[in-house]
């Protein structure tokens, strides 16, 4: 018997992959990392932009200001690189890039963590889009 989590789990994993508006990283200790799949989902073509997300820059802790250069080394277009450097933990990460998504009317995001983090990103991006008061909708 498979749990509701196992559903969940397996439902966010092997969900397809659809075009979006945005790639949003989540950078923070294996930003480089998380930046690498961002990039490659832009050679993919799945979204016109890349969001860098995250401003801790501390030892073991990769922010959007040290993944930015990287990204670029890769090739991406720095017109299409946004930052988001002022969020310190995911909860401001999810509140900053989806009121960004509302202010440029992007309705599909495509979102890179850790792939144990990637549930707990997932839910608290649900919370911050059940918390703005827009008729806007934005998928994850």
């Amino acid at each position: 018997m498979i749990s509701e989590r196992e559903q969940f789990l397996a439902t966010i994993f092997s969900g397809p992959l659809l075009k979006s508006d945005a790639v949003v990283v989540l950078c923070g200790q294996d930003g480089i990392e998380r930046a690498k799949v961002g990039v490659q989902m832009m050679r993919q073509e799945s979204a016109p932009f890349l969001v860098l997300s995250g401003g801790v820059e501390s030892q073991g802790c990769e922010g959007a200001k040290t993944c930015h250069p990287f990204v670029m080394g890769q090739g991406v277009s720095p017109t299409r690189i946004i930052l988001e450097s002022e969020s310190t933990n995911t909860r401001e990460q999810a509140v900053n890039v989806v009121k960004m998504a509302v202010e440029k009317k992007w309705r599909r995001l495509l979102l890179v963590a850790s792939p144990f983090h990637i549930p707990r990103v997932f839910l608290t991006f649900l919370k911050a889009l059940q918390e703005i008061d827009k008729d806007e909708e934005i998928q994850l």
